[in-house]
């Protein structure tokens, strides 16, 4: 990885995968990173703190989450949704 790279650690609890280092110039592992936080958070704080709201949004239609994780993220955040979920 190139010196300088962004990189996010990820908390134990938060992925439970061999691999905590995501690098965040990588066009792979940043939805990745944004899916498993999404998925496994347990608490607010779990959420804030590895999450890029710029990443999130211009991947979430990408994410493969749970109906009602992305539910629950669209229905706080409706600029998440699709244009096309959005105007039904």
């Amino acid at each position: 990885m190139p010196t300088g790279a962004p990189v996010a650690y990820q908390v134990a609890h938060l992925d439970w995968g061999p691999r905590y280092e995501y690098d965040l110039a990588d066009d792979a592992d940043v939805p990745l990173m944004h899916e498993r936080v999404v998925r496994e958070a347990q608490t607010p704080e779990d959420l804030l703190a590895p999450l890029n709201a710029d990443m999130l949004r211009s991947h979430w239609q990408a994410l493969f989450l749970p109906g009602p994780a992305r539910a629950a993220g669209e229905s706080r955040f409706p600029e998440l949704a699709s244009p096309a979920a959005a105007a039904a």
